[in-house]
């Protein structure tokens, strides 16, 4: 007998859980239902897993584990929105100019579920879906990077926008100062290239995407040129589950 422990790409685990055969059938359906659990509360405790998750119980969605066959298999599929979000921070800061340590510091998460917020508007797909410039930030929950429990991002969680609340971000992102090279100690391409690491790496359960800008609360205003006024144009990271 067993029960599968997975979740998505990032752990793959199945215990086989061995019981008295001379018990009755009922007996062990509930011995089987009780490792279970015991070992996705492990998990979750342990910070291995999500606390978002689906039960399967011999194929069978939302069924409680108790009814599972006494020869049968209880699976767990766990989110890994919270793990893709806590690898994207990882990423981006390994990624930010490191001469003062002021960008690395200033990202900021925009949590959106879905109750309650509007998921129409510019830069939306017919999904609600960022896919370009002018995406709202506003309406989301924001919280600074270093203020993000990733264990209990839940499951309603529709949404996660990563993006940097420094006027010069576009530049750190694309190098670029109009038609002028622009020259740091990293590597440009920032927020595509981690939409493209977590891709790889979570592709099978979430999506990840850079868009051109995002306006948020407090955004820096463009002071002089042709754009004078307007926000400067900030480049985001949006993730979302599939």
């Amino acid at each position: 007998m067993e029960h599968a422990l997975s979740a998505a790409a990032e752990i793959r685990r199945t215990v086989d859980v061995f019981i008295d055969q001379a018990l009755s059938p009922q007996a062990r359906s509930a011995a089987l239902a009780r490792a279970a659990r015991q070992g996705v509360a492990e998990l979750v405790r342990s910070g291995r897993a999500s606390p978002t998750y689906r039960v399967f119980v011999d194929g069978r969605e939302g069924e409680p584990e108790e009814r599972v066959k006494p020869d049968g298999q209880i699976t767990y599929l766990f989110g890994s929105l919270n793990v893709a979000a806590q690898f994207a921070l990882s990423f981006l800061k390994a990624r930010s100019p490191a001469k003062s340590g002021r960008y690395k510091d200033s990202f900021v998460f925009a949590f959106f579920t879905g109750g309650g917020v509007s998921l129409t508007g510019p830069g939306r797909d017919w999904r609600g879906r960022f896919t370009g410039q002018d995406g709202k930030a506003v309406g989301g929950r924001m919280v600074p990077a270093d203020q993000v429990n990733f264990a209990k991002i839940g499951g309603d969680v529709t949404e996660i926008i990563i993006f940097n609340r420094q006027p010069y971000s576009r530049r750190v992102d694309v190098q670029m100062d109009g038609k002028a090279p622009l020259k740091f100690n990293v590597a440009p391409g920032l927020f595509e290239d981690a939409a493209r690491e977590i891709s790889k790496r979570f592709g099978a359960s979430v999506e990840a995407r850079r868009i051109y800008s995002v306006s948020f609360p407090g955004q820096p205003v463009v002071k002089r040129g042709s754009r004078s006024g307007q926000r400067v144009q900030s480049p985001a990271l949006v993730i979302s589950p599939r």
